[in-house]
């Protein structure tokens, strides 16, 4: 009966021209198809399985199997060989059963929500699979056993350096397997049947959380993704205002960087959702303005009421709708934001800074998450403040990049700078690579020396720190997207290295206009919380 309501909700939505995209759970995370897996896994193939002192921590230390229970104690554990294409059987292939015409059509994304392998918890347990200890001796070369229970019984306080790398490639083992067992699996159906894969991982916002989120390694799950995305619904970002301080985070780039890598073109947010009914769409356009200045160009929007009774206004969703007094400014600002993402989408990204994501300091226990976390944030507000657009990086990529014409070559992109916030787990392979690229002219700066990267568009004006720039490079034109994040006004001379005419993009009516720009020089103002496209 769903699939046959399901088929004609897509039906209709084809006759309309819309395109749907598909969300592949009852609700989240991704991979247990409302217990369909479970009830289905009568040997018990696809328990989550761990390594630790049991359920009620009292048992000896050793291996253990989760049974199944209700809500999301039916989730099976994703790292299981089998488990994912378990998932896809009674999930994807029964809708390509009923509405396979429509894939790669009006169907045009997958979503996933939230997928992770089993968390690990300090000094309880350690997420397991049932060939965990013969695949971690294939990868790294010697045996996890004799140290596994002091990897465990030092996860939240500081270990010596042997057993942090030993925990480190524990991480690596791990999140190597979640990759290769749930997330590429699900992008390999989703390119057989012409649909790009999308969504996002849980706790993406704050990566020194990672080992109990359970999402595996950040950057390579979202490089596992036709179309890598966030999720920006609990007030991870707010602006500044006159009753507090707000929050900005750089996690948006995780996504946009790696699909910058590999070479596509989209980046997806799921937004707004709990952020409450107090937005205002102020606050809206800035929440959108942020995230399209550092890459997204996909939004969906949650949560728009079906009806004002009781029933559907519960918890804290936003409320877009005619149950809301601001509802006549939601066509201009959806338009608007299509627009905008629609210019973004195109051409390619010029970016000359990438920033190392510290994968292995945040698996390395103790505090090092935390001085992990710290000085990426820190790097990450002062290459805001310098107007200077970046990506990150990871360890793998930094081993595998290439150096050409004293580029760091990482995929489709290439850099002349690159920023070590924090260095101290950085495999060798990594470093060799480093060593070549300085060798070759590059710039390698830190914490400390951040700010002399060389800013994406120079701008003169006293409050230029409160303004964010992206570029792209469309054929013989470039696109540049500035934003202001303050709460006041910014008057500044902005300076356009390109040659030719400056002309400014009329965000209400799509117009081009022609700027006074006066030697590729143009004094602008931007309002509050403004944005402006200039080509």
């Amino acid at each position: 009966g769903y699939m046959e309501a399901y088929k004609a909700a897509v039906d209709h939505a084809a006759k309309l021209g819309m395109n749907v995209m598909l969300y592949d759970e009852g609700g989240w995370p991704s991979g247990g198809a409302c217990a369909l897996v479970a009830k289905s896994d009568a040997e018990g193939r696809f328990r989550q399985r761990f390594l630790g002192h049991g359920v009620s921590g009292t048992e000896s230390f050793g291996t253990y199997v989760h049974g199944y229970g209700n809500g999301r104690e039916s989730y099976p554990s994703m790292i299981e060989p089998g488990a994912s294409e378990r998932f896809i059987q009674i999930t994807h292939d029964r809708y390509a059963e009923h509405i396979g015409g429509h894939l790669g059509r009006t169907i045009r994304f997958a979503f996933m929500d939230e997928p992770d392998h089993p968390s690990c918890r300090p000094g309880r347990r350690l997420a397991w699979s049932s060939d965990f200890a013969e695949q971690f001796r294939l990868r790294k070369g010697y045996d996890f056993m004799p140290y596994a229970e002091d990897v465990l019984r030092t996860q939240d306080v500081c270990s010596d350096d042997g057993i942090s790398k030993v925990r480190i490639d524990y991480y690596d083992v791990l999140g190597n397997l979640f990759v290769e067992r749930f997330m590429l699996p699900v992008r390999d159906w989703c390119h057989r049947h012409g649909v790009l894969s999308t969504g996002h991982l849980n706790g993406e916002d704050v990566p020194e959380l990672s080992n109990r989120y359970g999402h595996g390694p950040l950057l390579k799950c979202l490089r596992a993704m036709d179309v890598p995305g966030v999720d920006t619904i609990w007030r991870q970002l707010y602006p500044n205002t006159v009753s507090g301080e707000g929050r900005q985070a750089p996690f948006p780039r995780y996504a946009t960087s790696a699909a910058h890598q590999n070479g596509t073109r989209y980046v997806l947010s799921e937004s707004f959702g709990i952020y409450g009914d107090s937005m205002t769409p102020e606050r809206m356009k800035w929440l959108v303005d942020y995230q399209m200045v550092r890459g997204v160009n996909v939004f969906v929007f949650c949560y728009y009421a079906m009806s004002n009774a009781g029933q559907w206004l519960d918890l804290f969703e936003l409320h877009c709708g005619p149950v809301v007094p601001y509802w006549t400014f939601e066509h201009p600002f959806l338009d608007y934001v299509a627009r905008t993402s629609a210019m973004l989408s195109n051409g390619a990204p010029v970016k000359d800074v990438a920033v190392y994501f510290d994968e292995p300091g945040f698996r390395a226990g103790g505090g090092y998450p935390e001085i992990a976390g710290a000085a990426q944030s820190a790097v990450a507000k002062v290459l805001d403040r310098g107007n200077c657009d970046y990506d990150f990086v990871d360890h793998e990529q930094l081993a595998e990049a290439q150096i050409r014409n004293g580029r760091l070559v990482i995929g489709a992109m290439s850099y002349s700078t690159l920023v070590l916030p924090t260095s101290k787990w950085l495999p060798e392979s990594s470093w060799k690579t480093i060593k070549a690229f300085e060798g070759a002219g590059g710039s390698v700066l830190n914490l400390e020396t951040a700010c002399f990267a060389r800013p994406t568009m120079r701008i003169e004006g006293d409050a230029r720190t409160e303004l964010r720039v992206t570029k792209r490079r469309c054929g013989a034109e470039t696109l540049y997207f500035v934003v202001n994040e303050g709460r006041w006004p910014v008057a500044v001379t902005l300076h356009f290295e390109e040659p030719g005419e400056v002309v400014v993009c009329e965000r209400e009516t799509g117009r081009y206009l022609a700027a006074d720009a006066d030697a590729g020089s143009l004094r602008w103002t931007f309002p509050a919380y403004d944005s402006q496209l200039f080509l």
